[in-house]
């Protein structure tokens, strides 16, 4: 990974660069356990779903911040007003609107649980 630099600048702010799963930041935490740098990358991915914007590689990074504990507290500042908020997260629409959105909302939960729960 050395001459990639840091995983926080993989992401490029859209999660391209970790691929459609957010896998790359997932696989430098697992591995290495390295959440110094798997956070901020991770972050960067899901940074504009306070927003309103959703996109498919968003939900796999809340996932795997969710796993995370305590170090994904940046995570959970950022995302602790989405259950409130009225709009509908989706990148797809009709039905599948329905499902992505409610999918999003049940891992920011369980990310704001996780790291209530390791403080």
């Amino acid at each position: 990974m050395g001459s990639r630099g840091p995983p926080s600048t993989w992401a490029g702010g859209d999660g391209r660069a970790l691929g459609q799963d957010g896998g790359g930041a997932r696989a430098v935490a697992v591995t290495g356990g390295d959440t110094d740098s798997a956070v901020p990358a991770l972050v960067d991915v899901v940074r504009k779903l306070p927003d309103g914007t959703y996109l498919p590689v968003m939900l796999p990074a809340v996932r795997h911040l969710a796993r995370m504990g305590e170090a994904a507290a940046p995570a959970a500042r950022l995302l602790q007003g989405l259950p409130s908020d009225d709009r509908r997260l989706y990148h797809f629409g009709c039905r599948r609107g329905f499902t992505e959105d409610e999918a999003v909302r049940v891992a920011v939960d369980e990310l704001l649980a996780g790291v209530a729960g390791a403080q």
